[in-house]
């Protein structure tokens, strides 16, 4: 028998359409969707956390936030650095005016 193994990698997309951009993270039907209005976002930047684990053990974690007038909106953990900033700067242009 020949089995293959196939990595699933966790993403986020995001599209805007008539000012109101869908957000959605995870793979297909596994994940979630958030709709915004452009005109709520007032930020987006990249976000380094600390924290320690249960071990004690620092740890270190950049994600992606865009703010908006209601509540952020987290993502983008899993990317690399370079495709985290390219993310971040095209969110950027596209959702904040002004």
């Amino acid at each position: 028998m020949n089995y293959s193994n196939q990595a699933r990698v966790p993403m986020a997309k995001y599209s805007v359409l008539g000012g109101v951009p869908p957000f959605g993270r995870g793979e297909g039907p596994c994940g979630f969707r958030k709709r915004f209005s452009t005109s709520d976002v007032k930020d987006v930047r990249i976000e380094d956390k600390g924290w320690r684990d249960s071990r004690g053990v620092s740890r270190r974690a950049a994600q992606i936030v865009i703010n908006t007038t209601l509540k952020p909106l987290n993502f983008g953990s899993m990317l690399t650095e370079e495709r985290r900033r390219f993310i971040a700067g095209a969110a950027k242009k596209e959702l904040v005016r002004g």
